[in-house]
């Protein structure tokens, strides 16, 4: 368990998400768990963002207001495309870190830094 990772809440008492055990054949029972990310960010930026595809409502190019962000999180969802989850950096890091980069794809969606190049697709398969 990671509980910097995966906190249970904060100094105003709201849950930031939740653990879900995973079990998986042949590992051992509780090894594993997902973190479901509850906590709805209203940080797209309308007029640089992509119009949400139907009928998934996938946001192809998510441009972010950095005041709404809540970087201490690990992930979060936004409320035009509640299906998705936008991990920090921070956590994305960790999660290659602990389950190793040939187990997981990471794509870039977002930076502040004007220099850095977006995934072309980062929610498509």
């Amino acid at each position: 368990m990671h509980p910097t990772f995966c906190p249970e809440g904060s100094s105003s008492g709201r849950r930031k998400g939740w653990r879900c055990p995973v079990d998986l054949p042949g590992k051992l029972e509780g090894a594993y768990e997902l973190y479901v990310a509850e906590h709805v960010v209203d940080g797209l930026d309308p007029e640089q963002s992509s119009e949400p595809r139907m009928p998934r409502r996938e946001i192809e190019r998510a441009v972010f207001r950095p005041d709404a962000l809540r970087p201490h999180l690990p992930a979060f969802r936004v409320s035009e495309s509640f299906w998705a989850v936008y991990w920090n950096g921070w956590a994305a890091d960790l999660l290659c870190d602990l389950i190793g980069e040939d187990n997981l794809e990471l794509r870039f969606v977002w930076s502040t830094d004007p220099e850095a190049k977006p995934h072309r697709a980062p929610m498509g398969f």
